[in-house]
């Protein structure tokens, strides 16, 4: 069964990824009508397969039947809108919304070793 862990009408982009520790960050900023950002972290990235620009989005954890074949430890993530279907195999997921400016540093960076600039 697939739960939905995370659901949204903003425009998110592929803000951040970091080989050396596998983390994805997707962020939506700030806009005239939107007054947060909001940072989605995933964490020990297998493997991507997405756009780089969202427009809405739902991200739904996949039941245990699409998990037989992902490698230990990692979950199925389908990362979906009105016009794209994709995934990110990943062993965590998380979300943030706060009400910093486009150029602050994600609030994960003191939970994580996220660091570095946009893509």
């Amino acid at each position: 069964m697939d739960e939905a862990v995370y659901m949204s009408d903003r425009t998110f982009q592929l803000w951040l990824y970091t080989v050396s520790h596998g983390q994805m960050l997707l962020r939506s900023t700030k806009t005239a009508t939107e007054k947060t950002r909001v940072d989605l972290l995933f964490k020990d990235v297998h493997a991507i397969n997405l756009i780089s620009l969202l427009h809405g989005l739902r991200v739904t954890l996949s039941g245990p039947e699409a998990a037989l074949d992902l490698p230990r430890g990692q979950k199925f993530y389908a990362i979906s809108n009105s016009r794209f279907q994709g995934h990110v195999i990943a062993g965590s997921f998380s979300h943030r919304e706060d009400e910093r400016e486009f150029h602050e540093p994600s609030p994960f960076d003191s939970l994580s070793l996220l660091k570095g600039r946009p893509l």
